[in-house]
């Protein structure tokens, strides 16, 4: 069973006061879609920071819809080419533990693109770490939902289409939901970014880089991957999920039957030392 590795630091490993905060941050929610979702993007970092944003997505779930949750985060620790899983069947939190889909997870891991980690790596990760106990309660009265969770790394144009074709198909499961761990902007010295390119705008440094931000947003739920990769290409910013959001880009654009509807949620942090951290919700129906 995976360790719940970052309990206690950046989050409470106490399941009362974990649970407790969880439960507020989503009763602050009140602006809620009604609709089914196929995907969110929602934040990593430590809940201090994070939480209040992240639930904004997380509560337009209805868990009573799904049946699995794949969890794409990126690679801070590990440098990886392709996608990497691991050994792991349950992964545990204070709230108690999740089931991992294995048998999907035995198939990724003979497909080109999937490797399999070590355990100590993963347990390493926050990326993926900092979503499982916002899944857990949300699918508390659901216990028969999986997780299958994938640690994306670095990969050429070819390997991209490999990647999203192999999660294609899960994709178009009307009983999956797809989880896109990622903050955005990081600003600062200490992550080598400190140009937004709006500085002859003399506006605050908090707008010109929720400005930057925005843009990045603009290419995603437009679902315009290569303005997307030019985007990031262009202005360097520091959006440490791009990758999976790639991917996630990649295989959405390959579903023109699908209606995509986006509903997007932008909560700054006025933070210079933590990421800004957004939060964007997307719909879908079939046609």
């Amino acid at each position: 069973m995976r360790r719940p590795t970052h309990s206690g630091s950046w989050y409470p490993s106490s399941p009362r006061v974990l649970g407790s905060e969880i439960r507020l941050a989503l009763e602050n929610v009140s602006d809620l879609t009604h609709h089914k979702l196929k995907y969110i993007i929602a934040p990593h970092a430590g809940y201090a920071y994070s939480l209040k944003t992240a639930a904004y997505s997380y509560a337009q779930i209805d868990a009573t819809q799904v049946k699995r949750i794949f969890i794409l985060g990126p690679s801070h620790y590990l440098y990886l080419l392709g996608c990497g899983i691991d050994k792991f069947a349950k992964l545990d939190t204070p709230l108690g533990h999740l089931d991992v889909d294995t048998e999907i997870i035995d198939q990724l891991s003979k497909v080109e693109g999937f490797s399999t980690i070590k355990n100590d790596c993963s347990e390493e990760e926050h990326s993926i770490e900092m979503h499982l106990p916002l899944v857990k309660y949300i699918t508390n009265e659901n216990k028969d939902i999986k997780v299958v969770p994938i640690i994306v790394g670095d990969f050429n144009n070819k390997l991209k289409d490999h990647i999203a074709n192999t999660l294609l198909p899960y994709f178009n499961d009307e009983s999956n939901l797809f989880i896109i761990s990622s903050d955005f902007c990081h600003f600062g010295s200490r992550f080598q970014f400190t140009k937004t390119g709006y500085e002859k705008e003399n506006r605050p440094l908090h707008e010109s880089i929720e400005m930057l931000d925005r843009k990045s947003i603009e290419y995603i739920t437009s679902h315009d991957l290569i303005g997307f990769e030019n985007y990031i290409d262009e202005t360097g910013n520091t959006i440490c999920g791009r990758n999976p959001i790639q991917i996630l880009l990649k295989v959405s654009i390959q579903l023109p039957f699908m209606n995509f509807k986006d509903d997007i949620s932008i909560k700054p942090t006025n933070s210079f030392n933590t990421p800004f951290l957004y939060t964007v919700v997307t719909n879908y129906k079939i046609e």
